[in-house]
């Protein structure tokens, strides 16, 4: 996603791109950057999904288990200040939930982080909306390969 271009207020209109619509499904998404979180809700509410926005693990997992099945999806940041979305991703594991995981990243050296994830997907950035659709659209229907364990 290109934020600078967001940000200048140039327009997103995704009914000219080739994108995979949501189905009204709930995404829960964590990142500790307010632009990048904020930017990234509108994209996905425009795509047809309901979004919670979490700034942090402590945030999200609370949300998580005041409602454990309310999220289909769970988009996070891997860097989340003094935490990660690995974290993040271990607490819900460790719980019994299955609830699908997308890693955003935009840094080679954070791969290292996802070492000990055993199921996830990985969108990289920047990433074009088009992209993102069909992504999360993918890992909802049960289509996208996963991604991790990243092989050795």
């Amino acid at each position: 996603m290109n934020l600078a271009r967001e940000k200048e207020g140039l327009s997103l209109d995704t009914r000219a791109l080739a994108t995979a619509w949501g189905r009204g499904e709930t995404i829960l998404l964590v990142d500790d950057s307010p632009e990048p979180r904020a930017i990234l809700s509108r994209l996905l509410r425009r795509l047809g999904y309901e979004v919670v926005a979490a700034s942090g693990v402590d945030e999200a997992l609370e949300l998580i288990w005041k409602a454990p099945t309310r999220f289909d999806l769970v988009i996070t940041d891997v860097l989340l200040g003094n935490s990660s979305g690995v974290e993040l991703w271990r607490a819900v594991r460790r719980s019994g939930l299955r609830t699908p995981f997308i890693f955003a990243t935009g840094h080679d050296r954070q791969a290292e982080l996802l070492r000990d994830v055993t199921d996830g997907h990985i969108l990289g950035n920047p990433v074009s909306i088009a992209q993102l659709s069909y992504t999360v659209r993918d890992v909802l229907d049960g289509l996208a390969p996963l991604q991790l364990p990243l092989s050795a």
